[in-house]
């Protein structure tokens, strides 16, 4: 099975280094760094890792089809590799000044978001954030789609909107 061992390779010698693909009452470590890979990679173009998380998906998607209760954090590492990816940029001179953009977000649920930001000219090496500027020197947002941007906005509103475009609010009748 294509797992990540529970012990470190320098660990002390173990009669057997553990590794356990099933969540407990926490998720399991194949499963965790699954979902990083897949994510990581994501954000910073870094194929092979993306390519690792894949591998780890389609060793152990039998055994999760089976028991899919075992693999709870397997499977959302599963649906964020197969959603459309949906990236946001926030470029602000400070984290105060992100805020609000910040606030919008966490009143959905977005679990496949992958979010990068940082003040501008003082960004990170992170494609997705890349050429991003600061409308008229307020806190911009880039909302994306594989990388494919919709208008920068500087109104944290303006982000909402956009957001319900790619992914609408769900409500029950």
């Amino acid at each position: 099975t294509n797992a990540f061992f529970d012990t470190a390779a320098d660990h002390e010698t173990l009669l057997i280094r553990p590794r356990d693909i099933t969540d407990n009452a926490i998720p399991s470590g194949t499963a965790l760094a699954t979902d990083v890979l897949l994510r990581a990679g994501s954000l910073l173009e870094k194929r092979a890792w993306i390519e690792i998380g894949r591998s780890c998906l389609e060793q152990l998607a039998p055994t999760a089809a089976r028991a899919p209760l075992g693999f709870g954090r397997l499977l959302c590492a599963l649906d964020f590799e197969l959603a459309k990816p949906i990236e946001l940029a926030i470029i602000g001179a400070t984290p105060g000044s992100r805020k609000p953009f910040i606030d919008r977000l966490r009143r959905r649920y977005l679990p496949n978001l992958v979010l990068a930001g940082g003040a501008e000219g003082d960004l990170p090496d992170i494609p997705l954030l890349r050429d991003r500027r600061a409308v008229d020197g307020r806190a911009t947002a880039y909302l994306c789609e594989a990388f494919v941007c919709q208008l920068p906005t500087a109104e944290p509103a303006q982000l909402e909107t956009q957001i319900d475009l790619i992914a609408p609010v769900i409500t029950s009748t």
